[in-house]
């Protein structure tokens, strides 16, 4: 501990004693543990995982996978940890929670892994082969030290996330039980993704959450950015995410959604996370599931 902040401790707190207060150790989360799968050789992603205490049911565990790990895992743990111990209450139900990230250079490989094939840019479009990274090598390896049920698991994603997410659901409708879709980028691409294909996913029927904020299409008023309102209205995030919406609705997909007020791009993180959560469990107790 850096000794001008031992001894700010010392002085609020004149009963620690100095070895008591240097006797620290890191904060951890019961029940979670990473490790490392190479998606390209010299190319390594990393994979958080907590787990409900106490033995799996007999089919595994209901599971959400979320992308950016860096900004959604410990949001999601501690929410699923929390509020799965009164579920009658919260409405979540205990579930294990899988987060994933680049190992470095996360900027550049959530611009290349999140995007749909087709974008004009090279080092774009590489959504099939992440979709493919987390089919055969994430689950497959999470599966074998927290079993999960294939049936009731879900993908949340954030933005280029959230793109990923909607870009899957139509794609890849029967990976996930639920395709969880925070503030999405819908413009990428001159709003390619918008106009989907909806046969495969109206067939298979998986249920589609759809969040963005306030502050996703207008600039905060809390806030001093120079243009950005102008980039904001260029993008459309909120008109775009309601006609998404709205056609997978028309298609017969079961959609949820939710605007959440005074959120911005980033703040509305959390409560996207938290809504994913309580809409996957509804989706898993689902009698079809």
């Amino acid at each position: 501990m850096h000794r001008p902040l031992l001894t700010l401790l010392l002085a609020l707190a004149p009963g620690i004693s100095p070895a008591a207060a240097d006797a620290t150790r890191p904060v951890s989360l019961p029940g979670a543990f990473e490790f490392l799968l190479p998606i390209a050789e010299g190319e390594d992603y990393r994979v958080l995982v907590w787990r409900p205490p106490g033995e799996p049911p007999a089919e595994g565990w209901p599971a959400i996978l979320a992308l950016d790990a860096d900004r959604t895992f410990l949001t999601l743990a501690d929410l699923v940890r929390s509020q799965s111990r009164n579920p009658e209450a919260t409405g979540v139900r205990p579930m294990v929670v899988v987060g994933i990230e680049a190992a470095k250079d996360a900027r550049d490989r959530r611009a290349r892994d999140f995007t749909p094939p087709g974008g004009a840019n090279a080092a774009e479009g590489g959504a099939e082969a992440f979709r493919a990274f987390l089919e055969t090598a994430v689950k497959p390896t999470v599966n074998r030290v927290a079993p999960l049920d294939p049936k009731r698991q879900a993908l949340f994603g954030h933005s280029y996330g959230g793109l990923f997410a909607l870009w899957a659901a139509t794609a890849h409708p029967g990976d996930y039980a639920l395709y969880a879709a925070a503030s999405p980028s819908l413009w990428w691409n001159r709003e390619a993704t918008l106009g989907a294909d909806l046969a495969a996913i109206a067939r298979a029927k998986p249920a589609v959450l759809v969040t963005v904020a306030e502050y996703d299409q207008a600039d905060d008023p809390l806030t001093d950015r120079p243009g950005h309102a102008e980039k904001l209205a260029e993008r459309r995030m909120v008109d775009n995410a309601r006609a998404f919406a709205a056609r997978l609705a028309d298609a017969g997909v079961p959609t949820f959604t939710a605007e959440f007020a005074g959120e911005t791009h980033g703040s509305t993180v959390p409560a996207a996370a938290a809504r994913a959560a309580r809409v996957a469990s509804f989706v898993f107790r689902s009698p079809s599931r």
